[in-house]
């Protein structure tokens, strides 16, 4: 029996987390909140991209 057709978990772990975070802020914070979310992930990701 297989446990799991993903390959790593602690990466799907940290998606699920992540979404489910997002899922319950969205209820409660303003619009404006969205907006320095979304640059905040950028540069996160842009940071990531550039240390491989």
């Amino acid at each position: 029996m297989r446990r799991c057709f993903f390959r790593n978990n602690k990466k799907l772990g940290a998606f699920f987390l992540t979404l489910g975070s997002l899922i319950i802020l969205a209820l409660i914070m303003p619009p404006i909140f969205w907006c320095f979310a979304l640059g905040a992930a950028l540069i996160l990701i842009g940071i990531c991209m550039l240390r491989r």
